[in-house]
Parts: C-alpha cells; sequence; structure tokens
C-alpha cells in the first residue's frame, strides 16, 4: 500500500467509526470545510455542519448498530476509491431491528489532506428489499436515484 493509500485507508476508518459510535467530532479533522458528502439514501450533504448532522441525526435516527468496514483502499494524494460493506439495524416504523446491509465503492477526491468529495456507488434498492421495505418505499427511492442521474 503506498503513502497516500494508507492516509485514504486512515481517514476512511476514522469515518467509519464516527458513524459506528454517534461520534461525528473527527469531521473537521477529515473533511475539508467545503466538502460534500453524497450518501446513497440521503443525498448530497455541503459543509462541516450538514454532514456532522447527517451523522448525527439522520443515519441514527432511522438506524442502529452499524458497522462500516471498508476494503482494498486505493489512492493519490487527489483522487482515492475504496469497497465497502455497511450494515445496520433499522429504526423505520415497522421495520424496526431489521438488519440489512449495503456493499459498495466509495469515490473520494481530496484537497489539502482532507476529503473534499465523498460519493457512494450500491445497490440501495436491493438494500431496502432486503430490509423488507414496502415497494413503494423502494420504488420511490429508486425514482430520486434516477432524478440524480438525470442532473449528473
Amino acid at each position: 500500500m503506498n503513502d497516500s493509500s494508507a492516509v485514504l485507508s486512515e481517514m476512511l476508518t476514522k469515518l467509519a467509526r464516527s458513524v459506528e459510535q454517534r461520534d461525528a467530532t473527527i469531521i473537521a479533522d477529515i473533511f475539508h470545510e467545503d466538502a460534500e458528502y453524497h450518501d446513497l439514501f440521503y443525498g448530497a450533504f455541503r459543509g462541516h455542519e450538514d454532514i456532522f448532522h447527517m451523522i448525527t441525526d439522520r443515519f441514527h435516527r432511522d438506524g442502529e448498530d452499524f458497522k462500516w468496514i471498508f476494503r482494498d483502499p486505493v489512492g493519490t494524494e487527489e483522487i482515492g476509491y475504496a469497497w465497502y460493506d455497511f450494515s445496520y439495524a433499522s429504526k423505520l416504523d415497522g421495520l424496526e431491528g431489521c438488519r440489512t446491509v449495503l456493499t459498495g465503492a466509495a469515490l473520494v477526491r481530496l484537497h489539502g489532506g482532507r476529503i473534499l468529495s465523498y460519493r457512494e456507488f450500491g445497490n440501495s434498492g436491493a438494500t431496502l428489499a432486503k430490509l423488507g421495505a414496502s415497494d413503494d418505499l423502494i420504488l420511490k427511492h429508486v425514482r430520486r436515484s434516477a432524478d440524480e442521474l438525470a442532473l449528473a
């Protein structure tokens, strides 16, 4: 693993621990002040405060008992990629306690040694189906994802 990949691995591990422990205080250390985090389920969040609230409010409002493992990080000083497994138990109405997993990939753009952009890719529709979500919720999510593709 080159030095840049090792630095990326350390940042992603800190990100995963912050979500698992509902402690987003690390955000300012690993994210650039102008950072954007694009989450598969919740969309885009910009800046430290917005990303902080995504982790502490959104993630932990809808789920608990998070496990997040990044694998095979590779990167340069400007860009990096890693596979991940992200699992949690739902707190959504009617799905409480149901566990699901998302296997995906992250594209990370770096600036000044911190994350400038974090974007996820994965089959979130399948994750919702495994969770037991209604067909209406899955379709709503897939349509939102399709709308985002149209904007890209």
